[in-house]
């Protein structure tokens, strides 16, 4: 026999919730909503980075003119910190215009 709150199709409870709150919950919990600016970032990021690059790379955060890319290892973390900074710091002033990027910082996953 199923009670109500059971896995089987019963009320789980509490007050109902409208679909466009529970999508956005779902998005935000799966990192698939994003600010606006993020989302821009990102695109500009995929661009100046290139294919290869961004795959291995993620934008982070955007805060005071500081972009935040978590890198997936310490080879490819020391060549853009070392060799690709400021080239990708130019690229990314160019392509993402309206917001100036001050500095690109690089962490390791």
């Amino acid at each position: 026999m199923t009670g109500a709150g059971d896995e089987k199709g019963g009320r789980r409870g509490g007050p109902a919730e409208k679909v466009g709150k529970i999508l956005e919950r779902v998005l935000k919990e799966k990192g698939l909503h994003r600010p606006k600016e993020l989302t821009e970032i990102d695109l500009a990021w995929r661009d100046v980075a290139g294919p290869e690059v961004s795959a291995e790379t993620v934008v982070l955060g955007f805060r005071a003119g500081v972009l935040t890319i978590e890198v997936a290892s310490a080879p490819l973390l020391s060549e853009l910190t070392t060799y690709q900074r400021e080239e990708l710091l130019a690229a990314l002033r160019t392509r993402w215009t309206g917001t100036y990027v001050q500095d690109i910082r690089f962490r390791i996953r």
